[in-house]
């Protein structure tokens, strides 16, 4: 992992403890943190991960004793090169609050989808189709379906399934 890297995940994860320990004690065990990065092997090949953690114990006032984190080799899905970091907040289930803690790190240079193509992707996922799209966000068909042919590029992706998958692994809905 870059000195970057490492200085963007100590940083959120200061602002994961701060958030965690800001949250009422019953609220706690729903609070997760969700990291993606780059490895750099000495034989100077990469990998990319995905870093899931969750608080499994508490003391009796509410502060963590144990931790379980779960590190994947995500390479296959064709992830975002760069340090991402999450905090997932499920504590009510009728709104999983998904906080971005990384911001101001990424230059904008790094956000491969635009916002446009965020927000369609957001209505693919919901189960729309292109014609649904387009009457919703007052476009063509065509400039969805251009959208979507270029969010497939992007993401390296043959279907929208796969570009589904790119999205979740690189944190992008």
């Amino acid at each position: 992992v870059s000195a970057p890297d490492l200085f963007r995940m100590a940083y959120s994860g200061r602002r994961f403890w701060k958030y965690f320990y800001n949250r009422p004690i019953e609220a706690r065990p729903f609070i997760k943190s969700s990291y993606s990065y780059t490895f750099h092997r000495r034989d100077k090949s990469t990998f990319h991960a995905l870093h899931q953690a969750s608080t499994l114990k508490m003391d009796a006032k509410g502060n963590a004793t144990f931790q379980f984190d779960l590190v994947q080799d995500i390479s296959h899905f064709n992830p975002i090169v760069t340090s991402r970091h999450f905090i997932i907040d499920s504590s009510d289930p009728k709104e999983v609050k998904r906080i971005q803690t990384d911001i101001g790190f990424r230059k904008k240079e790094d956000d491969l989808l635009s916002s446009s193509e965020l927000k369609i992707l957001s209505l693919v996922k919901s189960g729309r189709s292109s014609k649904e799209i387009a009457d919703q966000l007052s476009l063509s068909v065509h400039t969805i379906n251009t959208h979507r042919k270029n969010m497939l590029t992007k993401a390296g992706a043959q279907n929208s399934i796969e570009l589904l998958n790119f999205a979740a692994v690189n944190n992008l809905l």
